[in-house]
């Protein structure tokens, strides 16, 4: 079940050991009333997106929903995930995604972050 709320948000702290700065919006998998994966939206400008994700596998169908609420509601051409799971990546690269970079202790001391970007035309759903 796709579920929102604080306690997203607060799963999403623990999960990565990071507070996001407002405004942001969060969407949580969950399973029997637990908690087994979110997505972070935020950094939104008028093309781009970013997009953060901890927890896997996803349900199906939830990349089509986030790739249709990025492109056909947020008008954005591209959405970029920030992570430092490589499973992230792989899950990205599925939906058409190209690793563009790495962002040297992005979440603190020695936690890199892979850079995906998916642009609009490219996203596999």
């Amino acid at each position: 079940m796709i579920v929102t709320g604080d306690h997203v948000a607060e799963y999403m702290k623990r999960a990565t050991g990071i507070s996001y700065a407002e405004p942001y919006e969060c969407l949580g998998i969950e399973e029997s009333g637990v908690l087994k994966g979110a997505i972070l939206l935020n950094a939104l400008m008028a093309s781009d997106v970013n997009i953060h994700v901890v927890g896997c596998p996803w349900p199906e169908g939830i990349a089509s929903e986030i790739g249709r609420y990025v492109f056909d509601r947020l008008k954005c051409e591209r959405m970029t995930f920030v992570t430092e799971d490589p499973k992230v990546v792989r899950f990205a690269e599925g939906l058409g995604g190209r690793v563009e970079g790495l962002i040297r202790s992005k979440f603190g001391k020695s936690r890199d972050a892979f850079l995906v970007g998916i642009i609009k035309g490219e996203f596999k759903h």
